[in-house]
């Protein structure tokens, strides 16, 4: 008994010394990445989930901490906004003209489908680009109108994959109109419990400290493509409870495959992993799900595409490890 009382005190010493270690390679790797930006506001948070544990973890350094609301962007709001839909009983094969009749200037609204909308396929532009520094983009009605409404489509319906915000923009208001409910309501209706903190921006959220102030364009130019804000550790369980459930599996049914990257409904990938970063117009931040792991990695104050994925080419193996 005393033996083996002594190997499990040794094991344990062991795990735990293990443990340290990689807890400290990230604050090394964190710290590195502060030390090498050229902005005294700049901040770096990750953050990793088990979906079998339910462990989670987050590491900060700089003008970000893992209480803020942060801009989560396209990694959050895309996969939200397409699983939405499917859990609300969406026939995602359904052509958008009921919504946006030809009639109106939406050109071939019936061979434009939800699923082609989700997916990236739907040859309708990106408003992004289009607008910049617009209040106006409150209505998510005017970046329609903006990129799609009496314009050109960028390529016949499902023939190719151009990504847009708009058509995620287009899925939001689908949404509300079939279900009769806010995108506020139905988030609270699925996450309040497991990620209360999850909602769409209203320019009043904790930001970091390090946000750039103003913001470079106003809060709502995202509306429902990206505008999500939030806690990482309610992301990491949103996308957590997300993957868990069976519309997960509609979701990343990849739709196209273009230079071995795949596109899904509000998920995209590569190989074994879904893989999806993002750009806010003032930080960087990148999602990968990979086996039973979550991955999230937000700067603040920063857009060196460079030194950002050479973090994650060091941070991300050591995170998968967590």
């Amino acid at each position: 008994m005393k033996k083996y009382i002594i190997l499990t005190s040794l094991l344990i010493s062991v795990f735990l010394s293990a443990k340290a270690q990689t807890d400290s390679a990230i604050n090394k790797l964190l710290d590195q990445y502060i030390l090498l930006s050229g902005s005294k506001d700049a901040g770096i948070l990750v953050g990793v989930m088990d979906t079998h544990t339910g462990i989670l973890k987050t590491f900060s350094k700089g003008s970000i901490d893992k209480e803020n609301d942060l801009r989560l962007m396209c990694p959050a709001s895309k996969p939200a906004i397409s699983y939405l839909i499917l859990k609300n009983g969406l026939n995602i094969e359904s052509t958008i003209d009921k919504w946006f009749p030809i009639d109106q200037g939406y050109k071939k609204a019936d061979k434009i489908t939800i699923k082609m909308l989700l997916s990236n396929t739907s040859g309708i532009n990106d408003y992004v680009g289009l607008l910049f520094n617009c209040k106006e983009a409150e209505n998510v009605q005017f970046t329609v109108d903006t990129a799609y409404r009496n314009k050109e489509l960028a390529f016949n319906p499902g023939e190719s994959v151009l990504y847009s915000n708009t058509g995620f923009n287009m899925s939001g208001m689908i949404l509300e109109k079939e279900t009769k409910k806010s995108i506020n309501e139905l988030l609270k209706e699925q996450f309040n419990k497991t990620a209360p903190s999850i909602r769409l921006d209203d320019g009043n959220g904790n930001y970091p400290k390090g946000y750039m102030n103003p913001w470079p364009y106003h809060y709502s130019l995202s509306g429902y493509s990206g505008g999500l804000i939030g806690t990482i550790g309610d992301y990491l369980r949103m996308m957590a409870f997300i993957s868990r459930q069976p519309e997960f599996r509609i979701m990343t049914d990849w739709v196209k495959v273009v230079n071995g990257w795949k596109y899904g409904l509000g998920i995209e990938g590569e190989g074994n992993a879904i893989i999806y970063p993002g750009n806010s117009g003032a930080n960087l931040s990148w999602l990968t799900i990979i086996d039973s792991k979550i991955i999230y990695v937000h700067s603040a104050n920063d857009l060196d595409n460079a030194k950002f994925q050479n973090f994650l080419n060091n941070i991300i193996p050591i995170l998968s490890k967590q």
